[in-house]
């Protein structure tokens, strides 16, 4: 079992080191300890490199931090990831994940991932535009904390994030904040994102102007966008209308957004947007598709691979 030491003076890409020390065609679970620190390094776990265990001695003592971003630095967005992710099979545990660029940087990814069947527990991801991009593929996240402001939960994948707290940060003057932005591209597919027995909060120097700045549960990045928000405590910071519309395509008219069984005082459905296919779920029967047993275990190629994480998990609706 390799392990990282506390990152020091004369140490630096600690990360790769160990990355690159994993073995080709390793069998098993390659387990990697890292010890408390913060380690300003630049960190991808490649294709190669399959059902990795990386933990930490807890998210605000080991934290892998950078600061890359769009509009400062001119980076892509995909390459401004601290972290990335994607070999298959990977479990992160009380690490935590930073992009520091501040929202002058505008996107910058804290952590990306593309690795399928991959989980995540008690983990913090700490950004503000774009924070957490699930990239692609299967994806737990479970009693963690992702905070930001412009589309700070974003992707392509298909992710469960479950019993997590989700904080809004303050945005630029003039900005307004979205939590979720599904990028789902295909018709009829089980891809997207589900929030579930989340706290929707606002972190303390948003709090005083919560009121005054929109705050949004999301926007559909693509035309078959699909969001789901179920068993959740939503604030008060959350606008009536909850979602609002991508500015530069009309992907609202075909998105799927669903709300079932949210709790708060932003979780009321009776001034939601109108759109077509937006829909205040009560049936519990209905609601089970975006359960874990279903949206990360079911769909065209069902796999019963979460047990195999021994990541606790709710299989079912919680409440």
């Amino acid at each position: 079992m390799p392990w990282l030491p506390k990152m020091g003076a004369d140490s630096t890409r600690l990360f790769s080191a160990a990355v690159a020390a994993i073995p080709k065609n390793y069998q098993g679970r390659w387990i990697i300890y890292v010890k408390a620190g913060i380690y300003s390094e630049y960190v991808t776990i490649p294709k190669s490199a399959t059902d990795v265990f990386m933990y930490g001695d807890g998210p605000t003592k080991t934290i892998v931090t950078g600061s890359k971003n769009f509009a400062i630095g001119k980076v892509p967005t995909m390459q401004t990831a601290t972290f990335a992710v994607v070999g298959k099979g990977f479990i992160a545990k009380g690490m935590g994940f930073r992009n520091t660029a501040g929202t002058q940087g505008h996107q910058a990814v804290a952590f990306r991932s593309q690795s399928d069947m991959s989980a995540y527990v008690d983990c913090r991801f700490e950004g503000y535009q774009d924070t957490l991009y699930y990239q692609s593929n299967r994806q737990l996240y479970r009693n963690c904390f992702i905070s930001g402001t412009i589309d700070f939960i974003f992707g392509r994948g298909t992710a469960l994030i479950q019993n997590s707290e989700i904080q809004i940060r303050m945005p630029e003057p003039n900005q307004q904040n979205t939590v979720t932005a599904d990028g789902n591209h295909e018709e009829n597919s089980i891809a997207g994102l589900v929030l579930q027995n989340c706290r929707i909060t606002a972190e303390p120097e948003l709090f005083p102007k919560r009121l005054a700045i929109k705050n949004y549960l999301g926007r559909p990045w693509d035309k078959f966008s699909t969001t789901a928000v179920i068993e959740s405590e939503i604030g008060d910071l959350i606008q009536p209308e909850g979602w609002m519309v991508w500015a530069t395509a009309p992907n609202h008219e075909t998105a799927t957004v669903v709300e079932y069984g949210n709790r708060g005082a932003g979780a009321n459905t009776d001034k939601r947007v109108k759109w077509r296919k937006f829909k205040a779920i009560t049936n519990k029967n209905e609601a089970l598709k975006y359960t874990a047993a279903v949206h990360l275990e079911g769909g065209k190629t069902p796999s019963k691979w979460l047990a195999g994480t021994g990541v606790p998990v709710d299989m079912g609706l919680i409440h």
